[in-house]
């Protein structure tokens, strides 16, 4: 499954099969998937607040470390979920 342009990373269903006695197809979605790790709660931070971040902003927000709020803004900027736009300049969500 491929990102898709609203910023979903999970998009799709799961089709039950009349032959095991249950037909059906249940609508997946980001909600549903358990996430790998805490930087898709850096990723909602950053989108809510709509404004450029710093890892001050995320550390405070999720009660962690800057350590470890700059790991997850790294894991976000792979996603595609959030940018960053620069030394020192913050992270703002992805368009």
């Amino acid at each position: 499954m491929k990102p898709e342009a609203d910023g979903t990373i999970w998009d799709g269903v799961i089709e039950l099969r009349d032959d095991l006695g249950v037909a059906g197809v249940i609508p997946l979605t980001d909600d549903d998937i358990p996430s790998p790790g805490r930087w898709r709660d850096a990723a909602r931070f950053v989108r809510e607040r709509g404004d450029v971040v710093f890892v001050q902003d995320v550390a405070d927000a999720l009660g962690v470390n800057k350590a470890f709020a700059s790991t997850l803004l790294a894991k976000a900027v792979l996603s595609g979920k959030v940018r960053n736009l620069g030394h020192r300049q913050g992270w703002t969500a992805a368009e």
